[in-house]
């Protein structure tokens, strides 16, 4: 049987009439183009997620020991583009924000951790996401 991938994303929760998918969007800087991100998905119940695509290699050995997930490579990338300025108008806008993450077992990236905690941003470890 095949191992699923790990689970990976940013979620964005309590979206109102104001501050909505597109707000988000905009605040965030998030292109629909980005190859970093294979989805984002809005749910009705005021839930934006940024899925982080696993879409690339690694280029060496030291780049796999260093990372050892390439969705945490890319998710350090993507995040470390923002601002926390960007994230910090989310959350004056009353709107939470965190990363959960499934399926995957070993040691997080210290680059990634970084980002995370750059921006004030929890890590969310949630055994058997779907």
């Amino acid at each position: 049987m095949k191992a699923e991938p790990t689970y990976l994303a940013l979620r964005i929760s309590r979206l109102d009439d104001t501050h909505g998918p597109e707000w988000v969007k905009r605040g965030l800087d998030i292109a629909k183009a980005d190859p970093r991100v294979s989805e984002i998905r809005v749910l009705d119940d005021g839930i934006v997620t940024v899925y982080f695509a696993a879409n690339s290699i690694f280029s060496s050995d030291e780049e796999r020991r260093r990372w050892r997930n390439e969705k945490f490579r890319i998710a350090a990338e993507w995040l470390q583009e923002r601002t926390l300025e960007q994230f910090e108008n989310l959350r004056k806008a009353g709107l939470t924000l965190d990363v959960p993450m499934s399926r995957y077992t070993g040691p997080l990236p210290a680059g990634f951790v970084r980002e995370l905690a750059r921006l004030g941003i929890e890590l969310w470890l949630t055994p058997g996401i779907a």
